[in-house]
């Protein structure tokens, strides 16, 4: 449908023409620059033609169960190389009205994708030009989410919150939807009364407003709304990004700990506000470790944070006000197992790396994700010491090791132009969260403390208010280092992949010499040369005097390298990468022996659970008293005792496992992530095992997990024990994981970890419970594990299950329409077909259109 509207202000003369969001007007070509490979297709940032100076958006909300919104927005901007003849924005399926710009004549056009205008005269560069749109947002489906009242949350209120990383801002206003462009915004939003409205920056003012309407009767009725006005203006820090810019409407409690000087609010729901202390009671302190530490104040005039419903990730850094996942909150009586730390330092750490700095297109996203992440890590440095910092590093580093096996030219790396959509960039298997932080812990011990803080300090000095790519911080470095940096980032930041080292260890005793060989396995070729690092070799031996210790360095810059260590006397630990200044899998050949002094008395906890899992991989079960006695130390760093309790599982040490934690005093361990890590393993290892060939072993863990299901003070681990429960099969204990399905805890985890038992268990009696759960009512990260199980119970009622499934197909909650779809291509056929393509039909967001594209394909070769 085509529609034209002409709109005649004066001498300014608007005419528009708009598309519907299904379909493509096809007048403007996508602006943004393109270049097919053979490893795909490579994205530049889009040209800018006007630099945006400012926003001011004025939006009106007359009902906030109505999900629509009257909007006028004036973009302030000026020509920066040539005159401006023809602007192009992103403006997803937004109804345009009306485009004026004083002074010109201007046309427009809009497809539902992008707002095209012309101005006649061109404006001149350098001058100031004020474009006004009107428009309508009409319950869009990404960029501004809206969640209404339902009969199935009794008393719970409407609300909305907006998500614009990485593209999805334009669904809720026109703008250059891409972040290398930076400019100030304000918001002055009118809503009803009794709502908070939250945005960036600082808040401007709060005042009613009255709109006058007529009644069903003809009446004059006078309704009172309010209105907020919040700038993100030099007053508030200065300008940003336009994927940061939030929107928040709802009701909650708001609890300030923060000053007058710097606002700290937390917005929770209604009812909540006694727990925000708790939960995120240590920002302050975090706010005060990060500007100390990277020697840059936190620098917004507030730090928000703002919990919201069916919030689609754990956070979002939105400037000067994060958004939150609801069950990002906790009470007093959850805090022995229960920690968003982590999380709350990753988002409030963006406020510099993301915010205050951005990255300048999509391929460096690493510049935010990895900084955020490692800062995350500095934080537990900063409060639980050096082990906690090193065991979060090799947490990252793991996966890694686990997934980034990529080789040139076919496999981007972490830095890559080549991507399908922006998404993809998050999520390579060169992961910028945990690639990006390994690389600054390497760069740090790389260059030492003071020459890494001082380089990152200038970093900031040098880019704040501005975006970056990698090699404006890799300069910054380098100047202050002194050091050339340029191979360190093209093979860890450019290139795919990690090396993959074999060491072998051995002793010559008539030399006195230890003699290293390694190699790396990795694919080497022209594409991929062998990666040069410096790989520190720590050693402990008897000397004169008592025992030694020293680090010697194995540099390697070819396949394979070997070097001979003189030495008094044999060592008794030799520790490979034991501070983690490698990035690298290493798998390494050495005696029992060594693996056993390294485990005991190691120099790292790294260095540590290298040696654990050395056992676990091992034939027999070496180490296993060694295991069994540290996964039970209560003075050991959580992480190694973890990896001893994973270790005697690999081991397939059932015994060992199942006496961690005896039936006589099952709190003997009283950190609740090792009980949880052992009811898991207990699980795993009872389904591993044949029913007939563990005879009373199986019902004494059965009785165990059952124990620990219903009286485990932490929610963590009795959620993992009913988890084992389903993993075991343990049909006879199925009341009790039915009766766990509805008790409360933190993150809906009992509940959950119920409704995935169930559907292993595939009790009859068990479906009426999960199909309860599935429907609407129930917490949106509970209700997709609950579609899942009932698809797996479908046995047991098909009719039912296949109305279930269409029913949530049509559903306002995404993770419950996607779940839906995904089960009911699963089950395929012609009625599978059927049900999607009818979703497929009147969805308008094209990334929806073709995963649903994509179910109806799987539909139809049958699931």
């Amino acid at each position: 449908m085509t529609t034209y509207a002409t709109l005649i202000l004066g001498l300014v003369v608007s005419a528009g023409a708009v598309c519907s969001g299904d379909d493509w007007c096809g007048h403007a070509p996508d602006p943004r620059p393109r270049q097919e490979t053979p490893a795909g297709t490579m994205n530049f940032p889009p040209p800018l033609d006007a630099d945006f100076e400012h926003m001011r958006l004025e939006l009106e909300i007359a009902d906030m169960n109505t999900p629509e919104i009257d909007a006028t927005q004036r973009l302030y901007l000026r020509a920066i190389a040539y005159e401006l003849s023809e602007l192009t924005l992103d403006a997803q399926l937004l109804e345009i009205a009306s485009v004026e710009a004083p002074g010109y004549v201007t046309s427009f056009e809009a497809d539902g994708r992008t707002l095209v205008v012309r101005f006649d005269p061109p404006a001149p560069v350098g001058e100031r030009v004020e474009l006004i749109t009107r428009y309508r947002i009409v319950d869009p489906p990404r960029g501004l989410m809206w969640t209404t009242q339902s009969p199935a949350f009794p008393g719970r209120a409407a609300q909305i919150h907006t998500q614009g990383q990485p593209e999805s801002n334009s669904f809720w206003f026109p703008c250059h939807d891409f972040p290398n462009d930076r400019l100030t915004t304000e918001l002055i939003v009118t809503s009803p009364q009794g709502y908070q409205v939250v945005s960036n920056g600082r808040l401007v003012g709060k005042d009613r407003k009255v709109v006058r309407g007529v009644d069903l009767d003809g009446r004059h009725d006078l309704k009172w709304y309010d209105l907020w006005h919040w700038s993100q203006d030099e007053q508030a820090g200065g300008n940003h990004t336009p994927y940061l810019v939030t929107l928040v409407v709802g009701k909650f409690d708001v609890v300030d700990l923060g000053t007058p000087k710097l606002p700290m609010p937390v917005y929770v729901p209604p009812g909540r506000g006694g727990d925000v202390k708790v939960t995120y009671g240590d920002t302050p302190k975090m706010i005060e470790f990060f500007g100390r530490i990277l020697d840059e104040p936190y620098p917004w005039s507030k730090y928000a944070q703002v919990l919201v419903w069916n919030f689609g990730a754990g956070g979002m850094e939105n400037t000067s006000a994060t958004s939150m996942f609801d069950g990002a909150l906790f009470g007093q009586a959850d805090a022995i197992d229960q920690d968003f730390d982590g999380l709350i330092a990753h988002e409030l750490g963006h406020q510099w790396f993301g915010d205050l700095i951005t990255c300048n297109s999509w391929e460096h996203i690493w510049l935010n994700e990895g900084f955020a992440t490692y800062l995350s890590h500095l934080w537990r440095e900063h409060e639980q010491g050096p082990a906690a910092y090193l065991a979060g590093v090799m947490g990252s580093m793991d996966g890694l090791i686990a997934n980034d096996r990529g080789t040139a030219p076919n496999t981007p790396g972490m830095a890559s132009k080549i991507y399908d959509h922006p998404w993809e960039t998050f999520g390579r298997a060169a992961n910028p969260y945990p690639k990006g932080a390994s690389i600054l812990h390497m760069l740090r011990r790389k260059l030492g403390d003071r020459r890494f803080f001082a380089g990152v300090a200038e970093y900031i000095n040098r880019h704040r208010l501005s975006t970056v790519e990698t090699d404006d911080f890799r300069r910054a470095m380098e100047d202050v280092s002194g050091e050339s940096l340029e191979q360190f980032f093209d093979q860890w930041v450019f290139r795919p992949g990690i090396p993959r080292l074999a060491i072998s260890t051995a002793w010559d005793e008539a030399a006195s010499e230890l003699v290293v060989s390694v190699e790396q396995t990795q694919t080497i070729d022209e594409h991929n040369p062998a990666f040069v690092f410096d790989l520190p070799i720590w050693l402990r031996y008897p000397g004169q005097g008592g025992v030694q210790s020293r680090v010697e360095t194995l540099s390697m810059d070819t396949r394979s390298a070997s070097m001979r260590i003189a030495l008094p006397a044999r060592p008794d630990i030799v520790a490979y990468n034991h501070d983690l200044s490698v990035l690298a899998e290493l798998k390494i050949d050495q005696a029992a022996s060594l693996w056993l002094e390294q485990l005991a008395s190691g120099p790292t906890v790294a260095a540590k659970i290298q040696a654990a899992r050395a056992f676990a991989n091992a034939d027999g079960k070496p180490g296993a008293m060694l295991l069994f006695a540290t996964a039970r130390d209560e003075s050991a760093p959580e992480a190694l005792r973890l990896a001893a309790v994973k270790a005697l599982e690999a081991q397939g040490d059932l015994s060992r496992v199942f006496f961690l934690v005896p039936p006589s005093n099952p709190g003997s361990i009283g950190l609740a992530s090792v009980r949880e890590e052992i009811m898991a393993a207990l699980g795993r290892m009872g389904h591993d095992h044949p029913t007939g060939s563990m005879g009373k072993a199986r019902e004494q863990i059965i009785a165990l997990l059952v124990e620990r299901a219903l009286n485990d003070p932490s929610s963590k681990v009795r959620a993992s024990a009913v988890r084992a429960l389903g993993v075991m099969r343990a049909t006879g204990a199925g009341n009790i994981v039915m009766t766990a399905a509805d008790v409360e805890s933190p993150q809906d985890a009992i509940r959950r970890a119920a409704l995935e038992s169930l559907g292993d268990l595939n009790l009859p009696e068990a479906l009426p419970v999960v199909l309860r759960y599935a429907r609407p009512g129930s917490h949106d990260r509970t209700r997709p594990v609950a579609i899942a199980a009932a698809r797996r119970l479908m046995v047991h009622d098909d009719a039912v299950v296949r109305a279930m499934l269409g029913e949530a197909l049509n559903d306002r909650e995404r993770r419950a329409w996607e779940e839906a779809a995904e089960q009911i291509a699963a089950i395929g056929g012609p009625w599978a077909v059927d049900l999607l393509q009818r979703r497929l039909e009147r969805t308008r967001n094209p990334g929806d259109r073709r995963r649903l594209e994509g179910w109806i394909d799987r539909a139809g070769r049958g699931g």
